[in-house]
């Protein structure tokens, strides 16, 4: 009679004893996956912040709104002292004046519609991978339309790389010429490209 009470109690121990390792078991397996997913999260939001620092760094220093006259709708080009007859809304130049380059008064133009379609994978980057893949793209389009009053050499050591070509030389009216030149890599700005051959001098 004794010995038939201990089996069930023996039993009952190694219920609990297996129900007790089967607890501790899915606690710990729970707490792994709970810090697998918290470090995840954890190096997603680090890989996000260095996307954004880099993303920063390199929007910093653009290129700047052409100023526009509000009462004609011209736009200057300053340094270079030219102006646009009123463009069209789809041409918003932004510029830059590059005295450094050393190869006479060089601007370098672009379209601020077209700059903003090219920056725009930058914000949906996750990885510095994926932001460096939008870079080429968005390089070419911010460095864009070269104006130069020098005719500019093309090629490795050169002012100009290989990606640019020659697309109009513009007579002004003070009897200088204006070399345009455009980075083949950004054909989205063709159609600035067409709208600077109305440049003129003030």
């Amino acid at each position: 009679m004794v010995g038939n009470m201990k089996k069930p109690r023996n039993q009952k121990k190694l219920i609990l004893k297996l129900a007790g390792v089967a607890i501790g078991v899915a606690v710990l397996l729970s707490g792994g996956l709970w810090v697998a997913a918290t470090t995840m999260s954890y190096k997603e939001i680090a890989d996000k912040a260095s996307v954004n620092n880099y993303r920063d760094l390199l929007l910093k220093d653009g290129p700047q709104d052409a100023p526009i006259d509000a009462k004609t709708g011209n736009v200057y080009l300053r340094e270079a002292g030219l102006y646009l007859p009123a463009p069209d809304p789809s041409i918003q130049l932004v510029y830059s004046y590059l005295p450094e380059a050393g190869v006479g008064d060089v601007f370098s133009v672009t379209n601020r519609h077209v700059l903003n379609r090219a920056e725009k994978g930058f914000y949906n980057a996750r990885t510095i991978d994926e932001l460096f893949q939008y870079v080429p793209k968005w390089q070419a389009c911010m460095q864009g339309i070269t104006l130069s009053y020098q005719k500019q050499d093309i090629g490795d050591d050169s002012y100009l790389d290989g990606n640019s070509t020659v697309q109009s030389t513009i007579r002004l009216s003070n009897g200088k010429d204006l070399y345009v030149y455009l980075d083949k890599a950004c054909p989205d700005l063709q159609s600035t490209v067409t709208a600077l051959q109305k440049l003129q001098v003030y």
